[in-house]
């Protein structure tokens, strides 16, 4: 008899996460997902101009301060539960700013799963003394990967869970992971149990095309639509998820676990796991997590374009709501799991 338990359990642990019946409790949290939020969400952080790291933080409506001050609002206008804060990072006279909401677990309060973003933009073209003040509208760098956060802060804080969800909006990313680094050093520190970290960077675009420079020279040359696409750039309607080796690393393992998570419940959307911890001689705020010992991932739109990206052109019409919509979906059916969804 226990051997046949024993079979029986690794029979039920082979199957494909499809087979398996979606939570109704997700499968309904999934589906209060705005895209038309999203997509407004989008359009405010663009259009603050800039969220350059340097840019003035006092003014009213441009400029980093401004979008940080709207994303706190923001998260503390979805709920009472969440508990809403700035972390802040000394750089020289900068002060790197990040704004992080928690929503406290009912059961496991202590073991932690951590979705984030960066909301800080760059324009690498603009030179001078007026580069710290030049428009970047990183619509989907990372205006994309922030409106994720805060749609799924909106809606995940409607429900409960056993263990606790932190959404972060992350500054000083384009600086070399500023306002990451500083989180998860402090986490290690505090021997936090961060089980999972969730990094949505460039996460708006399904445009499908040739990815190319416009020089004759193709992206994947280059590491940025980095991994074989067949020759063709057709990228539309797939989300890539960066893991690290080894083989049976946390990591990859959790990036299994979001692909089920997108079978079961955003069947249309296609996942694609790449072995490692980013792009080609690039990288992105699951790093640090990652270096100070966490389970860390990252997820990025195939079709990220290097053309626009960090210049003026990264504006709203690059993003698709649909799309990005689809993406925090799955984030959301992924985290709802792990923490441990309460039925109402």
């Amino acid at each position: 008899m226990r051997r046949l338990l024993i079979t029986l359990v690794l029979i039920a642990a082979a199957l494909p996460a499809q087979t398996a019946f979606p939570d109704p409790a997700i499968k309904k949290m999934v589906a209060d997902i705005s895209s038309d939020r999203i997509g407004a969400s989008v359009k405010t952080l663009a259009g603050f101009e800039t969220r350059g790291n340097y840019s003035d933080p006092n003014q009213k409506t441009r400029g980093i301060g401004a979008a940080r001050r709207w994303i706190f609002a923001q998260f503390h206008g979805y709920s009472s539960r969440l508990e809403v804060t700035y972390d802040i990072e000394k750089k020289g006279a900068t002060e790197i700013t990040s704004v992080v909401a928690v929503l406290p677990g009912t059961a496991e309060p202590e073991k932690r799963i951590i979705v984030g973003a960066h909301y800080d933009s760059i324009n690498l073209r603009a030179k001078g003394d007026k580069a710290a003040e030049a428009p970047a509208p990183g619509a989907d760098d990372d205006a994309s990967g922030t409106a994720v956060v805060l749609e799924l802060a909106r809606v995940m804080s409607q429900y409960h869970f056993r263990k606790t969800i932190v959404f972060v909006a992350f500054a000083g990313e384009e600086l070399g992971y500023v306002g990451s680094t500083r989180y998860a050093s402090r986490a290690k520190a505090n021997h936090e149990q961060i089980e999972a970290v969730f990094n949505n960077d460039i996460v708006g675009s399904d445009v499908t095309g040739e990815a190319s420079t416009g020089t004759g020279i193709a992206l994947n040359d280059i590491g940025g639509a980095d991994d074989d696409t067949g020759g063709s750039g057709e990228t539309g309607n797939r989300l890539r998820v960066y893991s690290p080796e080894p083989a049976d690393s946390p990591s990859r393992r959790l990036a299994h676990y979001i692909k089920d998570a997108a079978q079961r419940y955003v069947p249309t959307l296609q996942i694609e796991l790449i072995l490692r911890s980013d792009r080609y001689t690039r990288g992105g705020d699951q790093i640090p997590f990652q270096q100070n010992g966490f389970t860390a991932v990252r997820l990025t739109s195939a079709s990220e374009n290097l053309i626009s990206q960090h210049t003026t052109a990264d504006t709203p019409d690059r993003v698709s709501p649909t799309f990005t919509a689809n993406v925090a979906r799955v984030n959301g059916a992924a985290i709802a799991g792990l923490a441990g969804a309460v039925p109402k």
